[in-house]
């Protein structure tokens, strides 16, 4: 067969040309499409900013508008309609971390005032501390958060928000400073003491660090059904910072001495207060303590 002969080889079938009017169509619905999207961009970005509680959090407020500025040109601004709106958003920004943090303080004092609570500041550098006796509430108005502290041992966070920051006070209240006799509690501390000392191998009036008592403590301060049937479930908490409360009210009642016996804690100097693992901080309600690193009781 020559190579002249015709083949049977299917001819490629070739387009219509597109209609002029089809053309126009495409591109104008092309540029909708594209509008469209940077509609639904902008909704989805701008969403976040309409809830109350992002207020409160000014770094993410200002971090969700930087998204949006940078997703829209000045051109996509206007054609959206949103100059106006951006630039409000814009320099809002750049206060409102200063008028939350005037706003929650007028507020949390005048809250404080009304339900009789110690109200004190102790730093008005950020992040700023407050006192709400005896708890220490740091306030970070770039977080949008408060820390609750007590013998610098840190309890729990709230929003930055009076109504929140009172009511976690509140239940952390009830957990500290709940019922206390403190003769028994005295008489506690000696048992657990003494349990320290044998299994520390010293005798009695030794200096023992003041975190090995700490367990003895929270173990003699369990329910009889815990004892007799040690499960989780069953056991009570007893944490650092409610035995440096305990030993707080102890001092409070001045009930440092007891049936012949004195309590002493040795106070942490020099490198022994880098560990803080091995220390409890001892303060009084209104903050003012030292690093305990030993204890011990004497005879009077």
């Amino acid at each position: 067969m020559s190579s002249s002969e015709p083949t049977d080889a299917p001819v490629p079938a070739t387009e219509a040309p597109q209609h002029p009017l089809a053309k126009l169509a495409q591109d104008a619905k092309a540029r909708l499409d594209a509008q469209i999207a940077v509609f639904q961009d902008a909704t989805r970005l701008l969403a976040p900013l309409t809830k109350p509680d992002l207020l409160l959090r000014p770094k993410k407020f200002e971090d969700q508008v930087r998204a949006l500025t940078s997703r829209l040109s000045d051109l996509q601004r206007k054609a959206l309609g949103l100059d106006e709106t951006m630039s409000a958003l814009e320099t809002g920004c750049s206060t409102l971390t200063e008028e939350l943090r005037k706003r929650t303080g007028r507020e949390l004092k005048a809250r404080c005032e009304a339900e009789r609570i110690d109200f004190r500041v102790v730093s008005k550098e950020h992040p700023i501390e407050v006192r709400l006796v005896p708890l220490s509430v740091t306030l970070d108005f770039e977080k949008g958060q408060a820390q609750f502290k007590f013998a610098r041992e840190s309890l729990a966070t709230a929003p930055l928000d009076v109504a929140a920051i009172i009511d976690t006070y509140r239940t952390l209240e009830r957990e500290l400073a709940g019922p206390f006799d403190p003769k028994a509690y005295f008489t506690q501390l000696r048992e657990a003491y003494a349990l320290a000392l044998v299994r520390a191998g010293k005798s009695l009036g030794d200096r023992v660090d003041i975190v090995d008592v700490l367990p003895f403590v929270a173990l003699l301060r369990q329910s009889k059904g815990f004892l007799e049937k040690p499960e989780r479930d069953a056991f009570v908490r007893y944490t650092r910072a409610h035995f440096a409360f305990d030993i707080m009210r102890l001092r409070e009642a001045e009930a440092l001495e007891h049936d012949g016996a004195r309590l002493n804690l040795g106070v942490a100097t020099g490198n022994s207060t880098a560990h803080k693992n091995r220390v409890v901080y001892v303060e009084d309600g209104a903050g003012v303590g030292e690093y305990k690193l030993s204890l011990f009781f004497s005879t009077t």
